[in-house]
């Protein structure tokens, strides 16, 4: 969620080692969120897209966990 892609080392930090669910999931979310600089234009407000890092962090982040065989 910027005009460039950026890398979220800090959600990568709050990871590692993390047990994962829901509780990790929100914290690499809230890490990720810190590291976006969206734009408005007219397909999103930057309000809505920031509104959207920590909701989508966690949904791809649950998704490749039952993808890897982890636990939902």
């Amino acid at each position: 969620v910027a005009a460039t892609t950026v890398r979220a080392s800090a959600a990568e930090a709050v990871l590692a080692g993390a047990v994962p669910g829901p509780e990790a999931w929100g914290l690499a979310g809230a890490a990720a969120l810190e590291a976006c600089d969206p734009i408005d234009d007219v397909r999103a407000t930057a309000a809505y897209r920031k509104a959207m890092v920590p909701v989508l962090v966690a949904r791809a982040l649950d998704a490749a966990t039952v993808r890897a065989g982890g636990p939902r």
